[in-house]
């Protein structure tokens, strides 16, 4: 448990609606999930369109907010397909994004929803933040290969909001630009696709072992040294809800 009170918000994980109670149950401030194969975690559950606006609802009776991920990187069809859903449904309390076609359309289209940059666009120093503000940006989430002395920096120079990831899976590579899942198997990281497939087991001189395994982040004991960054996130879409659970109990 974190002794001192945390300002910050407190972002959580959800594709189905029993992480939407674990949310709610253990006071996240925020919640973000994506509906379709319009995300980077298409192979989570994901919400249906009933889903969907019930959630918004539900979690606005308890001061939650809602950020749809739309954070891969899309065909025109799919553009369309993602603005027209908007327009005849409920809209989020934020965008997040990665598409530079798709940026442009919501600025366009949904002009005070705010655009959050995801992970997946890569921003791992000062300009890219400050260029992710001069396209409107209000809030950038950060590569999750920084470190901290890294995010420290950025934030003494930048002055929109800050999002970074504190416990979850991480990249082999650098998030979103892993192609090893698309040699093997098609299962492309920037088109929400990824199998994990860093996670197997392979043999080497037939010895068999998770050679390419990269562990789990685990950054809840620095959280006092992160008291300048806006949100803090966990990952977890693909996760038992009791583990998120467990999570947020040890950070609120």
């Amino acid at each position: 448990m974190i002794e001192e009170e945390l300002s910050m918000e407190i972002l959580s994980p959800a594709s189905n609606t029993n992480h939407i109670k674990v949310a709610i149950d253990n006071n996240a401030n925020a919640v973000y999930g994506g509906i379709k194969d319009w995300n980077a975690r298409n192979k989570a559950v994901n919400f249906t369109v009933e889903e969907y606006n019930f959630i918004i609802d539900e979690l606005h009776k308890h001061n939650i907010k809602f950020f749809l991920t739309l954070n891969i990187l899309m065909l025109d069809e799919e553009i369309e397909e993602a603005i027209n859903f908007l327009k005849n449904n409920k809209l989020p309390d934020a965008f997040i994004v990665t598409d530079l076609g798709l940026i442009e359309r919501l600025k366009k289209e949904f002009p005070n929803v705010p655009l959050h940059f995801s992970t997946q666009f890569g921003a791992h120093n000062t300009d890219d933040v400050n260029y992710i503000k001069s396209m409107g940006g209000e809030r950038a989430i950060l590569a999750r290969e920084l470190t901290l002395d890294e995010v420290d920096n950025i934030r003494k120079k930048t002055d929109i909001e800050l999002e970074c990831f504190i416990w979850g899976s991480q990249c082999l590579s650098f998030s979103g630009l892993c192609f090893f899942g698309t040699l093997i198997n098609g299962g492309g990281g920037n088109r929400g696709k990824c199998i994990i497939t860093c996670r197997d087991i392979y043999s080497v001189n037939y010895n068999y072992g998770h050679f390419l395994y990269v562990p789990d982040m685990d950054c809840i004991n620095l959280i006092s040294k992160l008291n300048k960054i806006d949100c803090l996130k966990l990952e977890g879409r693909r996760r038992n809800p009791k583990e998120i659970a467990t999570v947020l109990e040890m950070v609120n």
